[in-house]
């Protein structure tokens, strides 16, 4: 390689562009010659103002050589410099060397160079690399700081176990009464309700009172941001520090009398909570010593706090916030708000150089927990206006428009809204809550008395107008400087972005923490919201998040707009949620669909273990021309807000390799609801299930259409009770589907079985179900040997449901045959295509499994014999588990039989084996070539 060019020349025009057209001050190694060589290649600040630095080592070349030469560099930084909160790794491509002049230089790098860079801690690189221009790198530096994250939680996580420790159980509960929290019902070890003398269920508060501890430390670091930053100032206010309010003889009372004082100022939407939860604090010396306990923790992460930023406070918090089971709140990940909210904001949506365009826009979360969504929007939006526009707009009066003007965000949670205001307002204190669009929306039965009588309250859905428009109601709280409330803020059909991640079931805060009869009064009032809304047909109400679709569908502008969301997987493929799909396609167009295929992060969001995905819809315009829907599915999700930056310019530029696969849906497979690309990896092998699911010309048909399917698992063990021994009558069932005990095609009762008492009469009714063929309703695709079975006596089950063809001879010809053809490469495929729940560990509806095509014994009895004499074959032959699928000589066997029983059109099926043994909810590995 001819150096034209040398690293320190390339260094310093970098520096001047993020400093010229980025908006970060920084220098370059050649403008800091008096540390005699031994400055950073480059210092950044995160922003105007900052204190701390990100620290760029650079290298130019792309070569493994140069990349562990950058990284190493970057780490020794943190050692070597002061004041450094993140360092970063670049590597520059090798052509920037060769340019003939500086001028060249500048343009090269301004224009069209793509650099390679990865953040960097102590330990080494965090995540992978990534590439992008020079305002992708900006975006990075503004973001950086997971390593910085990392400590915080490690210094915070001790000092919230150890409070929970100090206070007595009493302390919790009065912590909980304060911030309007429930407690949680206390289990042993078996799952079993712990109880007290009196037989009553036994509470703990301690994730309430986590909670709590967690708005005290909140309320400490808005102090010290206050304190740091002056922002008092102009109203002849001095606040002390956090240190002398602890070593106070009353740490209570020194911090009471500092928060109520910024309290008068304004920032109600952090002290309110902060001062209940004090307020609720012991007074005794345990109390005294947790409180500086608390305090001594908030000084030990300040300094590293110095800059914090709203997206790395989300990262803290939610790692802290490990009560999702608990408060109902599943907060979604930094890097899934990131990437979510620059695919739904990309760089052609606005004018991004006008700073009043940007000001204008409205963006609402109606359920916005802490307001991570909203504070990446915040991000992407200025990310876009320094991209096209430079310097643009001051950052400070950027983010004021943002979060006075901009953001509306709702959530049902004092403490979610507490946070959410707090992080939108870390960055930058200036901000006047008066102006500040997030609300506590009224969740619960409100029983006033009178003439006023009851009122069931269903938080940010009360917002839905259906046939019945309300166009003002008292129901969201807003803390304004006069802490009077605030009605409903004025957005319907006004908002350019909805994004969410809603609530999606009832198993949450939303109805357990209800009395019976409470609960009761909310289903009713979500029933005649929804019999007054011309789409409330979308929902069966055993899920919430359609009401949410409907309000964001509510919400937008009639004529354009964006709706993002976070959603269950299942939702894009299960029957209950055929009518919700059919509605997007009828208001929407579905631009995109990200599903994690990731066995590490099957998720998007903090505190779940189901598969997620992540939606993009655009406002369908009249008249316009359908367009197809890209299904992106990860191998690697994002686990850094630096991996976000970097697979959300890898899908704009269609090359996800890496990453994972993507596949086309044509408007017509949206138009009927059908997401099927969502479920694979692979394309081929959602092309094959396609092609089952068109019956081969009647070959097969839905096995619901053949056969009785049914009692599924659930009814099993609700009627049902396990048996040492014999009974009369003599029931028998196939209870578990243990992978290292069906390992063959017939199997053989594994327990005796009784009604339970009560039932005696509906378990006769389901014990003439009885079958030997059974179906499985759940497997664990990366150790299952089998997914049907043929039994030795009929039989129902726990993990099985049973199938009884309604043809009325031959029945166990054609068991035999579809228990082959349920073990076939083409049977497997069609049973994970149904998945629920979580894709590498899947159980099947009973819809889901009646829906399976079977091979129809009318149209097809020579397939039925020779499918069925197959099994006499094979019946005792271990089947190997799915992941060594391709090697198994059994299902190649299977395959065989298949092939020749069903004709040409199943030529393929040998190559189904190999892919469903790579696909990775099944080996539950990850690999980057989909052909492979």
């Amino acid at each position: 390689m001819v150096f034209r060019i040398n690293e320190r020349a390339i260094n310093s025009a970098l520096a001047t562009i993020l400093n010229e057209h980025g908006n970060l001050p920084g220098l370059a190694e050649a403008t800091t010659s008096r540390h005699g060589g031994s400055a950073p290649d480059i210092r950044m600040s995160p922003y105007l103002g900052s204190r701390n630095q990100v620290v760029i080592e650079a290298k130019v070349g792309t070569s493994e050589s140069r990349r562990r030469d950058a990284i190493a560099d970057a780490q020794q930084r943190f050692e070597q410099w002061d004041n450094v909160h993140a360092t970063i790794a670049l590597c520059y491509p090798d052509y920037v060397a060769e340019v003939e002049n500086q001028s060249q230089l500048m343009a090269i790098l301004r224009n069209e160079c793509q650099l390679h860079f990865v953040e960097v801690n102590l330990s080494g690189a965090v995540g992978n690399w990534q590439q992008g221009d020079w305002s992708d790198l900006c975006s990075a530096i503004t973001i950086a700081g997971e390593g910085v994250a990392r400590s915080v939680v490690d210094t915070l996580s001790v000092a919230l176990d150890s409070v929970l420790h100090s206070l007595a159980q009493p302390d919790h509960e009065r912590i909980a009464k304060a911030l309007d929290l429930p407690g949680e019902v206390r289990k042993d070890y078996q799952g079993r309700i712990v109880r007290d003398e009196r037989g009553e269920a036994v509470y703990s508060f301690s994730k309430a009172a986590k909670i709590g501890a967690l708005l005290l430390v909140n309320g400490a670091l808005m102090q010290t941001r206050l304190r740091d930053t002056g922002a008092l100032t102009s109203f002849d206010i001095e606040i002390p520090s956090v240190k002398v309010c602890i070593d106070a003889d009353s740490p209570k009372s020194a911090l009471w009398d500092v928060w109520q004082l910024i309290r008068k100022v304004d920032y109600h939407p952090i002290y309110d909570a902060a001062l209940k939860t004090l307020d609720a604090f012991p007074d005794s010396e345990d109390g005294r010593s947790t409180l500086q306990m608390l305090g001594n923790a908030v000084l030990g992460v300040a300094a590293r706090l110095g800059d914090i930023r709203a997206d790395l406070a989300g990262r803290i918090y939610h790692r802290l916030l490990d009560t999702a089971r608990f408060d109902g709140s599943f907060y979604t990940s930094t890097p899934a708000a990131i990437l979510l909210s620059r695919l739904a904001l990309p760089s052609d949506y606005i004018d991004w150089s006008d700073a009043n365009r940007i000001a204008n826009l409205r963006i609402c979360d109606p359920s916005c927990g802490t307001g991570t969504l909203l504070m990446a929007v915040a991000q992407t939006c200025h990310d876009r206006h320094l991209a096209v526009n430079g310097k643009g707009m001051d950052d400070d009066i950027l983010h004021l428009a943002m979060v006075e003007d901009v953001l509306n965000g709702m959530d049902i949670n004092l403490s979610a809204v507490h946070l959410a205001a707090s992080m939108l307002a870390l960055s930058n204190p200036k901000v006047d809550f008066n102006k500040m669009g997030i609300y506590r929306s009224k969740f619960g039965v409100e029983r006033n008395g009178g003439a006023s009588g009851t009122k069931a309250w269903l938080g940010s859905l009360e917002m839905l107008q259906g046939r019945d428009p309300r166009l003002q109601f008292l129901d969201f709280e807003r803390s304004s400087g006069d802490g009077e409330q605030a009605a409903y803020p004025p957005l319907h059909n006004k908002c350019d972005l909805v994004i969410m991640n809603p609530p999606f079931t009832r198993d949450s805060l939303r109805h357990d923490q209800l009395s019976r009869e409470d609960e009761r009064l909310m289903r009713k009032a979500e029933r005649k919201l929804l019999t007054k809304h011309d789409h409330g047909g979308i929902t069966d109400l055993t899920s919430i998040s359609p009401m949410f679709t409907l309000l964001a569908d509510e919400l937008c502008k009639k004529n354009e707009g964006t709706f993002a969301k976070v959603m269950p997987a299942t939702a894009g493929m299960n029957t209950s949620g055929l009518q919700e799909r059919i509605f997007y396609n009828d208001h929407w167009h579905v631009e995109t669909v990200i599903t994690s295929h990731d066995p590490n992060r099957i998720f998007f969001s903090e505190n779940t273990n189901i598969h997620e995905s992540l939606m993009i819809a655009r406002r369908r315009q009249p008249c316009a021309k359908s367009k197809p829907t890209k299904f992106i599915n990860l191998t690697r999700n994002p686990g850094t807000a630096f991996e976000a930056l970097g697979l959300s310019n890898a899908i704009v530029n269609n090359d996800i390799t890496g990453w994972g696969s993507i596949q086309i849906n044509s408007p017509n497979d949206m138009e009927r609801g059908d997401w099927l690309p969502m479920v694979f990896y692979n394309g081929d092998l959602t092309q094959a299930v396609r092609m089952l699911r068109g019956g081969l010309d009647g070959a097969l048909k839905p096995i619901g259409e053949l056969a009785n399917v049914a009692p599924d698992g659930r009814v099993a063990r609700g009627n049902f009770r396990r048996a040492t021994v014999g009974q009369s009558p003599d029931m028998r069932a196939l209870w578990f589907h243990k992978s290292e005990e069906r390992t063959t095609m017939q199997a053989a009762p594994d327990c005796f079985i009784a009604a339970k008492p009560g039932k005696e009469k509906i378990a006769a009714r389901y014990w003439k179900q009885r079958s030997k063929l059974v179906i499985a309703n759940r497997i664990y695709p990366l150790k299952a040997q089998t997914v049907s079975v043929f039994s030795t006596r009929p039989v129902i089950g726990s993990a099985w449901v049973p199938v009884t063809p309604l043809a009325d001879r031959r029945q166990e010809r054609i068991m035999k045959s579809w228990c082959v053809w349920a073990n076939s490469s083409a049977g497997i495929i069609e049973f994970l295509a149904i998945s629920q729940k979580k894709f590498t560990y899947p159980a099947f509806s009973l819809d889901g499994l009646r829906s399976l095509p079977f091979p129809d014994p009318v149209a097809n009895p020579d397939a039925i014999t020779a499918l069925a004499e197959v099994y006499d074959n094979l019946r005792d032959s271990t089947l190997l588990p799915l992941p060594q699928a391709d090697k198994c000589d059994v299902r190649s066997a299977i395959d065989t039989a298949v092939s020749n029983a069903l004709g040409r059109d199943m030529d393929d099926i040998h190559s189904w084996r190999r892919l469903i043994a790579i696909e990775p909810n099944v080996c539950q590995q990850t690999h980057d070539d989909p052909s492979r």
